[in-house]
């Protein structure tokens, strides 16, 4: 059993019950106070309410306390989630300083009028939790949804962290003149956490290559709007399908060997007119390869 607070639902308590019930499985939910007894007993879990943060008897109410982390928090801690999770999911602070700083402090530290902040959130949590605050003994049709988020949301995490191993082992850090970037050769979902990847391992990566999820060649990507990197500057070589316009992504058209991605990287540094369609290879280009690869 599940128990929480009456009245209006908040994303903190709903959303630590969808991760509560992705680990332990659907349970039963009441949303009013606890007794005494169920504070106590630790085949009840309570969230949100009950003036007590005891993680042994599963309390997990933050009220008590002025500030701190919000239930959300108290519970991804308790699952040992949290660190994956606030990497995952940028919102996750943000929900946690909405719940214990009040929306009015959120905005002001955002450089948002309360009203610009109420207009970011979505109307589609809006209604769901309407819907979950109508119900005291809430219904399993509810319960059956929040444990499909839950589910969706362990999920994401667990990948993550299965691919910053898999990146930690067979990502490659590889060099373009003075740009640094980050090689993978990973397909399933290839572009999955390598910004992630770049932050945590090679902040001063300007670019990644891996595999085309939607092409058989190749995704070259900028990262941070690196002012040194403009991939639409190599749109008309052959080896290139498509370059966006804006220059922060470009793909190919089959997969290249590792020199000459690079030469497509030095390339797309290069701040001059591109003829149209040369060949990437083609010995009347090998000056511009050299420069640009100096």
């Amino acid at each position: 059993m599940i128990i929480t607070h009456r009245a209006a639902a908040h994303r903190d308590e709903f959303m630590a019950i969808c991760f509560w019930m992705a680990v332990y499985g659907l349970q039963s939910i009441s949303r009013r106070d606890p007794t005494p007894e169920e504070l106590d007993d630790p085949s009840i879990t309570v969230i949100d309410v009950g003036g007590q943060h005891i993680p042994a008897n599963r309390n997990f109410d933050h009220h008590q306390y002025r500030g701190g982390d919000s239930a959300l928090v108290l519970v991804l801690k308790h699952l040992e989630l949290y660190y994956a999770a606030q990497v995952v999911f940028p919102w996750i602070q943000f929900s946690s300083d909405l719940d214990t700083l009040g929306p009015f402090a959120v905005a002001k530290g955002l450089g948002l009028t309360p009203d610009q902040l109420f207009s970011t959130l979505s109307p589609i949590e809006e209604q769901i939790l309407f819907l979950f605050q109508q119900e005291d003994e809430v219904s399993i049709k509810t319960r059956i949804l929040m444990k499909a988020i839950g589910d969706g949301l362990l999920e994401k995490i667990i990948f993550y962290q299965e691919r910053m191993a898999d990146l930690a082992i067979n990502a490659r850090i590889i060099n373009v003149g003075e740009l640094v970037g980050i090689y993978s050769t990973i397909t399933d979902r290839p572009s999955a956490f390598l910004e992630e990847f770049r932050q945590q391992h090679c902040p001063d990566a300007a670019f990644s290559i891996c595999p085309d999820d939607r092409g058989d060649g190749h995704t070259l990507y900028r990262f941070a709007e690196h002012p040194a990197l403009n991939f639409s500057l190599i749109e008309e070589y052959d080896e290139v399908i498509f370059a966006h316009k804006g220059g922060f992504i470009a793909k190919t058209h089959r997969i290249l060997d590792i020199e000459g991605l690079q030469v497509l990287v030095a390339l797309a540094t290069i701040r001059k007119e591109v003829p149209k369609k040369r060949n990437l290879f083609a010995e009347a280009f090998a000056a511009d390869l050299a420069e640009a690869m100096e």
